[in-house]
């Protein structure tokens, strides 16, 4: 796998932190698809220095926007505290 770029972990990091306002002790839910995955990783590693729980999770990418996420995914979804899509369509 390819080292995110720099620029990639700084928008990474600005996601969680100022956006999201991810705090210590949350867990985190980076969700990908295949064309998205460097996008998923970088914010996956950057929640490794922000003392969160962390889970990358990967899909197939979805046939549409607004489709249902798998089962799985779904579950993954409202177990998390916070949860970041970055996924190539949106899902609901």
């Amino acid at each position: 796998m390819t080292q995110p770029s720099p620029a990639l972990l700084d928008a990474a990091r600005n996601a969680l932190v100022s956006c999201m306002a991810l705090k210590p002790g949350e867990s985190l839910l980076v969700l990908t698809d295949p064309k998205c995955a460097p996008i998923g990783q970088a914010l996956y590693q950057v929640a490794a220095d922000l003392q969160v729980e962390r889970t990358l999770m990967e899909m197939p990418q979805p046939e549409r926007s607004g489709a249902e996420p798998p089962g799985a995914v779904a579950a993954a979804l409202a177990a998390a505290s916070v949860s970041v899509c970055a996924l190539s369509k949106s899902i609901t």
